[in-house]
């Protein structure tokens, strides 16, 4: 896994995005709604982007492609976390460490590249 980036929207909209390099990554619009004060539920509605052909994926285990390999309608739990990361699962549900886009200091390096 190389990049992952979820973004929840005030009007209960979503976006999930991720990548396995710079030549395959999918994006997904997707839904939210809160389940407690600090974890969300994300369902994945449609997959508005898709890049890299049979060729990027080959170079790739299938582990590795089911972070890509998502469905219409697949649930993620979201949690905000109280030391400012969040996680989300991803597609094979395996939980994500994410970091806030701005101002946030990656401590613990637990944000990777």
């Amino acid at each position: 896994m190389h990049g992952m980036s979820v973004t929840l929207s005030p009007d209960g909209s979503a976006r999930y995005m991720a990548w396995l390099g710079a030549p395959l990554g999918v994006t997904w619009s997707a839904t939210w709604s809160p389940m407690t004060s600090t974890t969300a539920m994300i369902v994945l509605t449609a997959n508005t982007e898709s890049h890299g052909g049979a060729a990027q994926r080959s170079l790739y285990t299938p582990e590795a492609l089911m972070w890509l390999d998502g469905h219409s309608g697949q649930a993620l739990a979201f949690t905000l976390r109280g030391d400012g990361y969040a996680t989300v699962q991803n597609p094979s549900g395996e939980l994500v460490t994410l970091c806030p886009e701005e101002g946030f200091r990656d401590t613990k390096g637990l944000c990777g590249a």
